[in-house]
């Protein structure tokens, strides 16, 4: 699969030439199979996010099933962390309800 860098310079090059689709080493595209990998590439890198968030949680954060609550001094630092993403959007996952209403507060 070309990379995202690729695939954006393919679309370039398809609509700056008018093209209806560009075959080079890595096979033969159009703008819309180009869009679909462009897609997958972004789906990665949120998976990849995810991923990283995770493994944050588990490092700080020490979850059992007895219902324990976290301190709101770790909540509140797991907001800011959320929120102060550079494109002002975050996901929100239900870990337990009890911390998704804390987290909304």
């Amino acid at each position: 699969m070309p990379s995202k860098s690729s695939c954006h310079e393919i679309i370039t090059t398809i609509r700056l030439g008018s093209y209806p689709a560009v075959s080079c080493n890595l096979g033969v595209f159009d703008e819309t199979s180009l869009q679909s990998l462009v897609n997958i590439h972004k789906l990665r890198d949120v998976c990849a996010q995810v991923k990283e968030e995770i493994e944050w949680l588990h490092k700080h954060f020490k979850y059992s099933d007895s219902g324990s609550a976290v301190p709101k001094e770790d909540l509140h630092t797991f907001k800011q962390l959320l929120m102060d993403k550079p494109d002002g959007n975050c996901v929100f996952a239900v870990i337990k309800p009890s911390l998704l209403q804390i987290l909304l507060l």
